[in-house]
């Protein structure tokens, strides 16, 4: 009597001071359970909001909501290899759990077979094991504990481990890790059973209820009031829109036969009175475009946009529901050019007058593309494939950590402009490595990133080896950081495993075979690129050029003399890469080839170099001098053929 008395206690101050901690948790609406542990999901489900929730013999789905802001509920019903819970976000193929009370909390049941019961436990490291016997050993004593945020999760009976989610992102898996860890992982917690609404109705209107044929419906403003057995609740549009559908949905453009939408949340469904207008004509059309500071190379978005748009009767909506494009210089949603640049807003086929939008001079780091493109010298950061995530500060492993900033890459995920580089990235410098034709990378601390043997990771050394060895290439259509292969040709710069594993890092690691590759971005300075412009405009005459390569008109000797001099002694180094490798200056090295060409030289513009023509004469290399050049190359030939006559002849008369 007095150990069952010990059990009650132990459990009550437990519930007490758990259920006495508010939870911020919200209704997130999941599917129900069938009435047994490890039987498949259907109906409502919401988190517990207190440890009193968790009720003997009731179904629960353990689950977690991701940084997606989606949940993620158990799927096996037994522990995979790898020691964990598979785990899923799809509703129907989740798998419910029970809690048994023992003394210090609860056993999990994951999985009940008839009489059968598979009871989950912790084993070591990161891994759970099972028994069918459960028990109040501390590997499978469970406890509720209340989490600062206001979430219940759950410890080991020592409080030494606690449930998991293995990624912040992904559906993946469920495991115990330590407590000194437990800001790195999403928690854990249960999920019960909520009612479903019996009934719903529009409490309030939406915003918009008169339209015009085309356009689409708008619930901004809905509020609904849903019936439950236990009372009513109002549901506002704004905080659940995942919850609501509509038909006519949101995409479909109403008809003047449309009298209502059907609105439908928690399997019910009510309608709301609307009225859709033939559409009248469109007399105008006007735009704005908000400040802010822009790139060239930036591409506007349609958030950045007022649109006005006005009708016959007087009317006039101010950014219409219905889609509306726009060019820039002339070319549809086309990137900004250094500058002013031409903005036209069209809606229905009218279109706004022209809008002035200014961009500067882009500043930062743009995608590498072509190994080509990569100098000695040039500061560099390395990206997660088509992602915002980079590399940031040395890893206590050696490798380098990821820093999940949200940078503010272009769109098109080729540019990061230098003033949203947080202060933890790894901006690396570009240097000679021990080989011939390879590279080396040193990082803010003036070491040497080197590929490891070990775990696929990299190391930071002071004196550059050769394993701190890289080849630049494209292969596979991708471009890879690969060592060099004197050291170990397999391995590459990539992210190891999972985007949002932990610890995710940048390692030295087998390419293709694990996370994503990655992409290489060089620094751009408004420096070098106005340096690159200025050789073009100035020394090339670009704004003569009308893409005729026609061989007397590109000669050009004194222009050629003038180019090439400032081209070898005074264009720097970071101008001249521009021009050499950029496709903005592709017209302009084509007329510099073709200038070298007239004159007798081959221009190189990966190695900035001149060869000069064997027996080139500039004054005889042209059309109306063509027969001379003949003439002169007989008298020499016969000159030469008498000298050796003569010669013989007189040797033999000696």
């Amino acid at each position: 009597m007095n150990k069952l008395l010990s059990k009650i206690a132990t459990l009550s101050v437990g519930l007490v001071m758990a259920a006495g901690v508010g939870v911020a948790l919200g209704q997130r609406g999941v599917q129900k359970a069938e009435a047994e542990a490890g039987g498949s999901a259907s109906g409502n489900w919401v988190p517990i909001t207190s440890a009193s929730d968790i009720v003997a013999d009731t179904d629960y789905l353990l689950g977690y909501v991701a940084d997606d802001d989606k949940p993620y509920f158990s799927k096996s019903t037994s522990i995979g290899n790898s020691g964990s819970i598979q785990t899923t976000g799809t509703v129907s193929q989740a798998k419910t759990v029970r809690f048994v009370p023992v003394e210090g909390g609860y056993n999990i049941v994951i999985n009940k077979d008839g009489t059968t019961r598979t009871y989950l436990g912790y084993n070591s490291g990161t891994n759970f094991t099972t028994n069918t016997s459960g028990g109040t050993g501390a590997k499978y004593v469970w406890a509720p504990t209340v989490h600062s945020s206001g979430t219940i999760y759950f410890t080991t009976n020592s409080g030494a481990r606690f449930m998991g989610s293995q990624y912040k992102t992904a559906s993946s898996a469920v495991k115990p890790y330590a407590t000194s860890g437990i800001s790195n992982y999403p928690l854990v917690t249960a999920y019960k059973a909520a009612p479903l609404a019996t009934s719903i109705s529009v409490k309030t209107a939406p915003t918009k209820t008169s339209y015009y044929a085309g356009e689409t419906f708008d619930p901004t403003g809905l509020v609904i009031t849903a019936t439950y057995a236990s009372g009513n609740v109002d549901v506002p549009y704004a905080d659940n829109e995942s919850k609501f559908t509509f038909s006519p949905d949101l995409d479909t453009a109403l008809q003047t036969t449309d009298v209502s939408v059907s609105i439908t949340y928690e399997e019910k469904s009510t309608t709301q009175a609307i009225t859709v207008a033939a559409a009248p004509n469109i007399t105008s059309v006007s735009a704005t475009v908000k400040a802010a500071t822009r790139y060239e190379g930036d591409k506007l978005d349609a958030s950045d946009f007022e649109v006005t748009v006005s009708w016959d009767g007087g009317r006039a909506d101010t950014h219409p529901t219905s889609d509306f494009t726009w060019t820039v210089n002339g070319v549809a949603n086309g990137a900004l050019a250094q500058g002013d640049n031409a903005v036209v807003v069209t809606y229905n086929e009218v279109s706004s007058s022209s809008i002035n939008v200014s961009a500067l001079a882009f500043v930062g780091f743009v995608k590498v593309t072509n190994p080509n493109q990569v100098q000695r010298g040039d500061k560099v950061v390395i990206a997660a494939k088509n992602s915002n995530i980079v590399m940031g500060q040395q890893h206590a492993t050696g490798s380098y950590r990821v820093t999940e900033a949200a940078l503010s890459m272009s769109e098109d995920k080729t540019r990061i402009p230098s003033a949203n580089l947080e202060e933890d990235v790894a901006v690396l410098t570009v240097a000679y490595g021990t080989a011939n034709g390879t590279y080396s990378f040193i990082d803010q601390n003036g070491k040497y990133l080197c590929v490891s043997n070990s775990a696929g990771n990299m190391t930071a050394v002071d004196t550059i080896s050769e394993g701190c060895d890289f080849n630049i290439i494209v292969e596979d259509d991708l471009l890879r950081v690969r060592s060099n292969t004197r050291v170990d040709s397999e391995k590459a710069i990539e992210i190891r495993a999972n985007l949002t594993a932990n610890p995710a890092r940048f390692a030295g690691y087998k390419t293709t075979t694990n996370g994503p590759q990655i992409d290489l971005f060089r620094m751009a300075s408004t420096d070098a690129i106005e340096s690159a412009r200025s050789f073009a405009s100035t020394y090339l005459k670009m704004s003569e050029y009308d893409g005729d390569n026609t061989y007397n008109e590109e000669r050009c000797t004194a222009n050629y003399s003038a180019a090439k001099t400032y081209y070898s002694n005074t264009f720097d180094a970071a101008g001249k890469n521009f021009f050499a490798f950029d496709s903005e200056f592709a017209a302009a090295r084509t007329r510099f080839s073709n200038w070298a060409t007239a004159n007798g030289e081959t221009y190189n513009p990966e190695a900035g170099t001149f060869v000069k023509s064997v027996l080139y004469t500039p004054e005889l290399l042209t059309e109306n001098n063509a027969g001379y050049v003949v003439i002169i190359a007989v008298i020499t030939m016969s000159a030469l053929a008498f000298g050796i006559f003569f010669l013989t002849y007189k040797r033999k008369h000696q």
